[in-house]
């Protein structure tokens, strides 16, 4: 199937870290070619063309993305190119940590990503959908929690990492929290 009417220039495209859940090893895999090597294997593995959720975290200024998995959930943006990076380091069945990750490049769906400062109101979490505090100028606090998003929160501004107060944080503006069907 042709793509078309396809057109993302627009999106803010961000090159982060994929949360892929718990990596497993295979020795002796079989490759294109016939020959054997180690194989790495991630239990929700982000692709290109994936949809993919801002994850819920508290490292402070790390943008962190992870596939949706079922429906009801948020989508913040689309995978663009495919994972970069190789963990040699990681034991079977755990979970790959800070520069470990893999990182995709990922089309968020908003109109621009800007950096502002956590209000003194408290942290403000990855995927929480924050507004400028009224005492401060150029700060914001959060106005819905990322588990409380509904359908009805579309369109507003949403924190892509985390940040307590006095913190700068990345933003996605103009934010369309889609929920799958």
């Amino acid at each position: 199937m042709v793509a078309r009417n396809v057109f993302m220039k627009n999106f803010p495209v961000i090159s982060v870290q994929a949360f892929e859940g718990t990596l497993t090893r295979y020795t002796d895999g079989v490759t294109v070619n016939g020959g054997t090597a180690d194989l790495a294997v991630y239990s929700a593995p982000v692709i290109k063309g994936n949809l993919v959720k801002v994850k819920d975290h508290a490292v402070n200024g790390q943008i962190l993305v992870e596939p949706c998995a079922v429906n009801g959930e948020l989508v913040h943006g689309i995978v663009v190119s495919h994972p970069k990076g190789i963990d040699n380091t990681t034991v079977s069945g755990q979970t790959p940590t800070g520069a470990l990750r893999r990182v995709v490049d990922v089309a968020f769906f908003g109109l621009g990503v800007i950096e502002l400062t956590v209000s003194q109101t408290g942290a403000v979490a990855p995927g929480d959908v924050v507004g400028l505090d009224a005492d401060e100028v150029s700060e914001v606090e959060t106005q819905i929690a990322y588990a409380s998003v509904a359908t009805g929160d579309q369109g507003k501004i949403v924190a892509l990492s985390y940040g307590v107060a006095g913190e700068k944080i990345s933003l996605l503006v103009g934010a369309s929290c889609f929920i799958g069907n």
